[in-house]
């Protein structure tokens, strides 16, 4: 006999198959709904399961979602010192809190349920993008951990690539919640900011100034930093110590400023900059070490938090430094620089002369027309005068805009249109309009004469003018100046225009007749400046050229002659000290240059009174020109020596 053995995983096999008939069963027979009682459950699935990565940052909780299943769960990591989970889990979902790596790590999560049933995800772990955030005072009054209130203090925080490595250029945003303290900018019209974005420097670092409120009490606060191309945040705690007697601080925000200017050579003038000082005792005493170079407003700031400003006047400082100084001697400084650009300046065209489109119009039905011009050139706005009729509008506010003529009537004659811009000196142009009547005759010419004036000496003078033909009398109107009489009652009639100023360019003058169609006609005053002449040269040089006519041995009976040129003439010659006069000079004064005199009548031998001592004797001749405007006089001393 051959004894048959069941093995035990057939025998549960078979228990589970009579288990599920008899289930089965119990649904067919309609013994409750079958569902409570159902040992199926759905596959244990987690949400990074099928091969897709699960990345997760350092420090940075995240949760793994598990389905299916039956709880409690059992979760383990391929390296827990990386990756740690707690093993034993009731629910879903698992909580993720790596540890701090220096670069990424692949880790695997496996979750094994009751059943003992698996499910396998893969997790990429990275290392936080932003951490070391590091809050340090920026003066160590209320110690190395804490700013005082008032008082300045450095955030510095490191950005971290996959790698490990430092990155540079990554933008992060610093939020300030609440309102015990606020971050320092370098724009002077908002120094102060809840939340500002910098970029990381070459060494993954990034920077704010953290400025405590002065009356800020003491408490402890936080710090927000968001990473924007991730969106990992970091918080940063630190202290804030109040002070309130503010002796042991003194400080101005910002530290230092500086302008530059947008062309080379040039320097801002007109830009303010507000420095505001905390701490200390007021009142404080705010002086510069360019006083010339910079307007100071509120030299004496009488509160703790408030401002003095400081606006450039054009000078270059780099840099200024203002010193500040409490009412107990305590000092502090800022800085502003005041520069130049780098950009050269190109010099604006002049502007177009003033035109007019189009400058006439001949109409015979006037009657109900509009007549519009377009102005350009010159320097808007303009203003727009009509002789007749209306203008609108009377000020055009910028080149290529339209001024319109209307209200004339048929056979009215002619109407001028003036236009003026704003530039100086003021630039003028006429239009007419002209409305003829078909029925009437034509009348004789208008015109006046001169055509125009040009001079250099305007201020007080007159200039006349005559008008002829047309139809009398005829009305004078003038750009500048004034007409008298401002009209004129017949053919050959005088007018003059005074009131006119030198190197004011040109004016206008026209002359209108009382025909239909209405007649006009112009003429000019051009006032130019006077060009200025060059300076005279200097005289040349005195210059005295002496001939002797006389033997070696004696000046008796000889004549001395000299010839002068240079200076300015005429020339006076005269004997001069130290010894007496003895002879004779011919002529004692030279009317010209080239001219020359003589000496005659000297002795060999001067006799001291006593008849003890004989010397030789020695003439002196001065020669002095008459001196040239602005010029001194010129001298020249030449000497004769008898034997």
């Amino acid at each position: 006999m051959t004894e048959t053995r069941l093995p035990a995983a057939w025998l549960r096999s078979l228990a589970g198959l009579v288990a599920l008939t008899a289930v089965l069963g119990l649904g067919a027979c309609g013994g409750g709904s079958g569902a409570p009682n159902n040992p199926f459950q759905p596959f244990l699935l987690l949400n990074s399961s099928g091969g897709a990565v699960f990345e997760v940052y350092s420090g940075i909780p995240a949760t793994m979602v598990i389905s299916g299943g039956v709880a409690p769960y059992r979760a383990v990591t391929s390296d827990p010192t990386v990756l740690p989970v707690t093993e034993s889990q009731q629910n879903s979902p698992i909580v993720l809190l790596a540890n701090t790596i220096a670069a990424d790590s692949q880790q695997q999560l496996t979750v094994q349920d009751s059943m003992g049933r698996i499910a396998v995800a893969k997790v990429l772990v990275h290392p936080a993008p932003v951490n070391s955030l590091t809050i340090t005072p920026n003066l160590s009054e209320c110690g190395t951990t804490a700013i005082c209130s008032g008082q300045n203090g450095t955030a510095t925080l490191t950005v971290l690539g996959p790698t490990g490595g430092r990155i540079a250029g990554r933008a992060v945003r610093f939020d300030v919640p609440g309102s015990a303290y606020l971050i320092a900018t370098t724009n002077p019209a908002q120094p102060f900011v809840t939340s500002l974005v910098v970029l990381s420097d070459a060494n993954g670092e990034a920077s704010v100034i953290i400025k405590a409120g002065v009356n800020t009490a003491t408490q402890f606060v936080q710090l927000m930093v968001t990473d924007l191309t991730s969106g990992h945040q970091l918080t940063g705690n630190f202290l804030i110590q109040q002070l309130t007697d503010g002796s042991k601080i003194l400080t101005v925000v910002p530290g230092t400023a500086k302008i530059t200017a947008a062309f080379k050579g040039e320097c801002s003038s007109g830009f303010r900059t507000d420095y505001y000082i905390y701490g200390g005792t007021p009142p404080y005493r705010v002086t510069s070490s360019f006083p010339a170079s910079i307007t100071l407003i509120n030299s004496v700031v009488n509160a703790n938090g408030s401002f003095f400003e400081a606006v450039t006047n054009g000078s270059c400082v780099d840099p200024m430094t203002f010193s500040i100084l409490d009412a107990t001697g305590r000092q502090t400084t800022a800085t502003l620089s005041n520069v130049e650009g780098a950009t050269e300046r190109v010099a604006a065209p002049p502007p177009p002369a003033l035109a007019e489109s189009p400058a006439s119009y001949t109409n015979t039905a006037c009657t109900g027309n509009t007549f519009p011009f377009v102005v350009s050139g010159g320097t808007p706005p303009y203003n727009v005068s009509a002789s007749k009729g209306t203008v609108n509008p009377q000020l055009v506010v910028k080149a290529g805009d339209k001024a319109s003529v209307s209200g004339l009537l048929t056979g009215s004659g002619v109407t001028t249109v003036l236009f003026l811009d704003s530039s100086l000196p003021q630039k003028s142009a006429t239009a007419t309009i002209t409305c003829d009547d078909p029925t009437t005759p034509p009348s004789a010419s208008l015109s006046a004469t001169p055509a125009s004036y040009t001079s250099t000496a305007c201020t007080g003078s007159p200039f006349a003018f005559a008008v002829f033909g047309g139809t009398p009398p005829y009305n004078v109107t003038a750009t500048r100046g004034v007409a008298t009489p401002p009209a004129i009652s017949g053919s050959g009639g005088l007018t003059t225009i005074t009131g006119l100023v030198t190197g004011t360019g040109p004016a206008s003058v026209v002359f209108l007749d009382q025909s239909v169609p209405q007649k006009s006609f112009a003429v000019s005053i051009t006032c130019d400046p006077a060009p200025v002449p060059p300076p005279a040269p200097p005289p040349p040089a005195l210059v005295v050229t002496a001939g002797f006519d006389y033997s070696a041995s004696t000046c008796v009976g000889q004549t001395s002659n000299f010839a002068v040129t240079g200076g300015t003439p005429p020339y006076s010659v005269k004997f001069s000290a130290p010894l007496p006069p003895a002879g004779t000079i011919t002529p004692p004064t030279v009317l010209l240059s080239g001219q020359g005199y003589s000496v005659t009548g000297l002795i060999d031998i001067f006799d001291i009174p006593t008849g003890l001592i004989k010397l030789p004797y020695i003439a002196y001749i001065t020669v002095t020109d008459a001196g040239a405007l602005g010029v001194s006089q010129q001298q020249v001393v030449r000497s004769i020596t008898c034997p």
